[in-house]
């Protein structure tokens, strides 16, 4: 699996360790470049090189991943937002597009999520996706 498509380029942000390692190994499996920044001054810099997806913790402190998700969709880069279960958050990012995921939600959730957002063109969607593949 993956080997029809180039290795992607993945921003990865989040402030807690134990969620940056999680994520950079699921990530590892699907044969994803990714470069971690732990503060939303530099994901807003990493955004700038146009990565192919922005994972995101949702607390980055005075901001949060939603502000980034919102700057990434605004550039046509798909995003994934990670944190606690919250209804109010999840209705947010689907709001601006992004797929909003539990911190402990299981690998394989993980990895459609990520495969779902490749299959999303680079440009300025309007609407809401289907949140599930067929």
């Amino acid at each position: 699996p993956g080997g029809d498509m180039t290795a992607s380029n993945v921003l990865l942000v989040a402030q807690s360790a134990h969620l940056v390692e999680l994520l950079r190994t699921r990530l590892a499996h699907g044969d994803h470049q990714v470069t971690v920044v732990r503060s939303f001054a530099a994901a807003r810099d990493g955004l700038a090189t146009l990565p192919d997806l922005l994972v995101s913790e949702v607390r980055l402190g005075a901001f949060n991943g939603l502000h980034l998700a919102l700057r990434a969709h605004a550039r046509g880069i798909p995003a994934i937002v990670v944190g606690n279960p919250d209804v109010v958050l999840q209705r947010e990012a689907e709001k601006i597009g992004a797929t909003y995921l539990t911190a402990d939600c299981d690998a394989r959730a993980f990895s459609e999520a990520v495969r779902a957002s490749r299959g999303v063109p680079r440009s300025h969607q309007r609407g809401s996706r289907a949140p599930h593949a067929a």
